[in-house]
């Protein structure tokens, strides 16, 4: 693919966004536009399982008191190396909207019963996030890896690639009913998003 046709596709893409968009786009050189593959890490699941176990049995935190200064990770600082699924930003909106949360629980306009400063309570509500934290980027890395093993096959034999590359991919897109694929499809977005299990609000969802 030619520059030219990177940014063709850029502007097709944006064009009905509001102008600052579009003008940025089309100020912009055509060799500056890079198009580079999505690529998916296969065991990133599994290895921040791993890290939360470790974290269990030696019972250290990142937010450990004994280990300043205690710090607040938010955003990209906070988020997977898988971008398959385009959540870089969700996650960060999450992440403001979750702060914010922990802030406003932390200082009331009204005094909450008992004797705990809010400082205090702000540092629970903060370790509180951190751990439910780990659960929602579990859920968004597994669904990562369903859409990287059906994108980017490991098989590099034309045999397993056969068997377990292309026979499920024909099936799914030429004898699955829509339906089926609607239900598997809104089930991995929803799971990916952390709304099935326990979310960050700690609460169970279907």
């Amino acid at each position: 693919m030619t520059s030219e046709e990177r940014k063709k596709i850029l502007l097709d893409m944006f064009a009905d966004w509001h102008e600052p968009v579009t003008d940025i786009i089309e100020s912009t050189p055509q060799s500056d536009i890079l198009m580079d593959a999505a690529k998916a890490h296969k065991f990133c699941a599994s290895a921040l399982g791993e890290i939360s176990d470790e974290e269990e049995k030696n019972d250290v935190s990142p937010d450990d008191k004994n280990v300043p200064p205690l710090l607040c990770f938010i955003g990209d600082a906070d988020m997977t190396v898988d971008p398959v699924l385009a959540q870089g930003f969700t996650i960060a909106m999450e992440d403001a909207a979750h702060v914010a949360g922990c802030v406003s629980r932390s200082f009331p306009t009204t005094t909450l019963p008992g004797n705990v400063s809010p400082l205090l309570r702000l540092r629970q509500e903060l370790i509180a996030r951190h751990e439910n934290k780990k659960t929602r980027l579990q859920s968004l890395l597994r669904a990562t890896m369903v859409v990287q093993t059906l994108a980017q096959p490991p098989c590099t034999n034309m045999f397993g690639k056969l068997f377990k590359v292309e026979a499920p991919r024909f099936f799914a897109k030429y004898i699955m009913p829509g339906f089926m694929k609607d239900v598997i499809f809104h089930w991995i977005m929803r799971y990916s998003l952390g709304l099935i299990g326990t979310n960050l609000g700690g609460k169970k969802l279907k």
